[in-house]
């Protein structure tokens, strides 16, 4: 009676051993395949971030091409300075014109 139970009970604690195990590598499976998605994520993360750094370089780059020079835009605030003088000149004729 005793050998049964002792079988039983060898049986029993081997299946649960076995059941542990299986818990054990299946969770460690899980992790490996969370950690191998964190790594492509990571991966794609620098990709990511190397391009937008190429993407900003070559905006910094379009935008040196286009920005005038300081002497172009002083020039251009010149004529348009110019430009209002003369047509406020004009209404001020027009306005004295306008009174006689």
């Amino acid at each position: 009676m005793y050998e049964i139970i002792a079988t039983i009970s060898a049986t029993v604690l081997a299946a649960f051993i076995a059941w542990v195990s299986k818990q054990a590598n299946r969770r460690s499976d899980e992790q490996d395949r969370h950690m191998e998605a964190q790594d492509m994520q990571i991966v794609t993360l620098f990709k990511k971030h190397d391009e937008d750094v190429q993407k900003l370089e070559d905006l910094k780059q379009k935008i040196a091409e286009d920005h005038p020079s300081e002497t172009r835009v002083r020039a251009m605030f010149s004529d348009f300075k110019l430009y209002l003088d003369q047509r406020f000149d004009r209404m001020e004729d027009a306005i004295k014109r306008a009174d006689k």
